[in-house]
């Protein structure tokens, strides 16, 4: 693993308002830090777990 992911490193993406996209695109920066070999946690906090549903699919 490369040093510029050697350090932890915690992003948050919140907003009150519904409907802004928050889900779509925490996946697709959670996707593009992990083709860059990074290790990542992605956690859904949304009581709808969109992200969730996204990821896996139907539960």
């Amino acid at each position: 693993m490369s040093d510029r992911f050697r350090y932890a490193c915690i992003l948050v993406l919140a907003n009150q308002k519904g409907g802004v996209s928050k889900a779509p695109y925490a996946i697709n920066l959670t996707c593009g830090l992990a083709r860059q070999e990074a290790r990542l946690l992605l956690v859904d906090l949304d009581p709808q777990a969109k992200a969730a549903l996204m990821t896996l699919g139907s539960i």
